[in-house]
C-alpha cells in the first residue's frame, strides 16, 4: 500500500452515529521489531490520516489503544517510527493483532477481530492473485496480439480476474452487515453486461458500456453509512467520478454535483466532506469556466447555512469569494466599463460593436504583458477586418504606456485611469455625478479580479464572456471555434 501523507493536526471533524462510547473495546497490538517506543493511531477521512491518538509500546512491542479514549469506527492505520504503518478496522469490537517490522502486512496475524480477519485474509488473497496473474500480463506484452500465446494469457488472466470476482462476491453475501465487506464493495466497479446488438451483430449504441457505468457508478455505496467517508475509498472513488466519468463543463458538473449531493443529505459526514471537496475542486480547477460550479456550490450550501462544520468567518471568505468571481463567469455580460483613451476621450466598452471584443488588463511594467501586447497588436492587424476588436485597459498612465502603444502599433482601442482620480476625489465626484464612468469601471480591479496581468477575456458581441484566463497564442483558435459553433 502506498504511503500516504500523514498529519497530525487537530481537525475539526463533525462524526455522527456507530459510536462506541458504550464498549470502549480495548486495541492491542504487538509489534516485533520495536520496544518502548512511541506509537501513534491515525484515522481516516477521506484519503488523508489525522491524528487520533497516542501509546507508547512496551519492552515486548506490544501496545495498546483505547484505555482512555473511544475511536468512531473506519478505517486506522497504527503508526510506528520511520512513517510505517499498517491499516486495520475499527467497528465496535476489541481487537488483538501481531506482526513484524520486517513485513507489517505480510506477516500479519489477527487473533482478535472479525473485521480485520475479513479485511487482511482478503489482502493477501488479493496478493497471491496479482502474483498468478503477472506472468501472464508480462507475457501479453511480449507476444504478438494474433498469437495463440496471447490468447491463452489473455484466458488464463480472464480466470483469475474470476476468481476474484467469485470471492467477493462470496464476501459480500456473507458478510452482510460487515463494514471491512462494505469498504471492498465500495472499491468494486458493478459488472456491465454484454451490450445490446443489431441483428448483423453491430452495436446498438457504442456509447452502452459508458452509459451503464456512469448509470451503476454508486451502486455500491450506502449513502446513510457515515462510516463509509472515514475510509480512502469514498475519496478515490468520488475522485474518479469527476475526473473521469463525467464531461468536464461547468453546467454537467453542477448538475451532477447537486445530484450526488442530494443523496447523502442525512449522512452528515458524507454531506460534509462532498460538499468540501467539490467546493475545493471547483474552485482549484484550472479547467475554463470552472469557477461557475464552484460559485454554485458556494451560493447553494454555504450562503444557505448549510456548511454547519465551518465557523462563520470561514463561511463568509466562501461566500465572498463567490460573489467576487460572480460577475465575471462565462456565460455572463461584462460590467459596462467606461474609461478615458490616450486623449481622454472617454470610450464605453458597450459601443464596441464587434463579433468579438478581447477585453485585456494589463500594465507596462509586466514582463509577461510586454511579451504578450505585441502579438495582440500583429494579431488585430489582420482580425480587425474579421469583426474583431480589442479594448486594453492598462493599470498605469505614464509616458512608458504612451511609448510602449507607439512602440507597438497598439492601434486599438487604449484606456487608462489616471493615478490622480484615487487621491482626488473631488475629480472622482464630478467624473461619477457626469456620468463619464462608475464606480466599478474607477475599482475595475476588484470588479473584474485582477491580482496578476495581463488578464485577458474573449467576449461575444453582446459582451458576454466567451472564455477567460487566456493567452494571445489561443485567441486565434478559440474564435475560429465559436464562428463554427455559430454557424451551426
Amino acid at each position: 500500500m502506498k504511503m500516504k501523507k500523514l498529519l497530525f493536526l487537530l481537525a475539526l471533524i463533525t462524526t455522527s452515529g456507530f459510536s462506541l462510547k458504550a464498549q470502549n473495546p480495548l486495541l492491542k497490538f504487538r509489534i516485533n521489531g520495536i520496544k518502548d517506543t512511541t506509537v501513534h493511531l491515525a484515522y481516516y477521512f477521506g484519503n488523508k490520516l489525522y491524528y487520533s491518538d497516542t501509546s507508547r509500546a512496551d519492552k515486548t512491542g506490544t501496545v495498546i489503544f483505547g484505555k482512555k479514549k473511544t475511536y468512531e469506527p473506519g478505517v486506522y492505520a497504527v503508526v510506528i517510527p520511520g512513517t510505517r504503518y499498517f491499516e486495520i478496522v475499527l467497528n465496535n469490537e476489541p481487537v488483538e493483532m501481531n506482526t513484524d517490522t520486517s513485513d507489517l502486512n505480510g506477516k500479519m496475524v489477527v487473533v482478535k477481530s472479525k473485521e480485520n480477519k475479513l479485511f487482511y485474509d482478503y489482502i493477501q488473497f488479493i496478493n497471491a492473485r496479482r502474483l498468478e496473474s503477472e506472468p501472464h500480463r508480462e507475457k501479453m506484452k511480449t507476444a504478438d496480439s494474433k498469437s495463440k500465446e496471447f490468447e491463452d494469457a489473455k484466458a488464463k488472466l480472464a480466470q483469475v480476474d474470476k476468481k476474484v470476482k467469485d470471492h467477493q462476491a462470496a464476501m459480500f453475501k456473507d458478510n452482510p452487515t460487515s463494514l471491512t465487506a462494505k469498504i471492498i464493495r465500495l472499491s468494486t466497479d458493478p459488472e456491465i453486461p454484454e451490450p445490446p446488438k443489431n441483428a448483423d451483430g453491430s452495436l446498438k449504441d457504442s456509447l452502452f458500456a459508458y452509459k451503464y457505468a456512469k448509470a451503476h457508478y454508486w451502486d455500491h455505496l450506502d449513502f446513510s453509512d457515515p462510516r463509509l467517508v472515514r475510509c480512502p475509498f469514498y475519496h478515490n472513488r468520488l475522485e474518479s467520478y469527476f475526473k473521469n466519468m463525467i464531461a468536464q463543463v461547468p453546467d454537467t458538473m453542477i448538475v451532477e454535483a447537486d445530484r450526488l449531493i442530494s443523496k447523502m443529505l442525512d449522512n452528515k459526514d458524507m454531506f460534509k466532506y462532498t460538499v468540501h471537496y467539490l467546493t475545493y475542486t471547483f474552485e482549484s480547477s484550472k479547467q475554463m469556466c470552472m469557477d461557475a460550479a464552484f460559485v454554485h456550490l458556494a451560493f447553494k450550501y454555504y450562503k444557505t447555512g448549510k456548511a454547519f462544520w465551518l465557523e462563520e468567518d470561514k463561511v463568509k471568505k466562501v461566500i465572498d469569494r463567490a460573489e467576487e468571481l460572480a460577475p465575471i463567469l462565462c456565460n455572463v455580460a461584462v460590467h459596462p466599463l467606461s474609461m478615458p483613451d490616450t486623449t481622454m476621450k472617454w470610450q464605453r466598452l458597450y459601443d464596441v460593436k464587434a463579433q468579438f471584443t478581447i477585453l485585456i488588463f494589463w500594465d507596462p511594467e509586466c514582463g509577461h504583458c510586454k511579451k504578450e501586447m505585441p502579438k495582440f497588436a500583429e494579431m488585430y492587424a489582420k482580425l480587425k477586418a474579421q469583426g474583431v476588436e480589442i479594448w486594453a485597459v492598462s493599470s498605469d498612465r505614464n509616458d512608458k504606456w504612451f511609448k510602449f502603444i507607439r512602440d507597438n502599433k497598439m492601434n486599438f482601442i487604449n484606456v487608462a485611469i489616471p493615478e490622480e482620480v484615487y487621491s482626488n476625489q473631488e475629480l472622482a465626484k464630478e467624473w461619477l455625478g457626469k456620468g463619464y464612468t462608475d464606480l466599478k469601471s474607477l475599482n475595475y480591479r476588484t470588479a473584474f479580479d485582477i491580482y496578476s496581468t495581463p488578464k485577458v477575456f474573449l467576449l461575444d458581441k453582446d459582451k458576454k464572456i466567451l472564455a477567460k484566463q487566456i493567452d494571445a497564442d489561443q485567441i486565434e483558435k478559440l474564435i475560429e471555434f465559436y464562428r463554427n459553433k455559430e454557424k451551426k
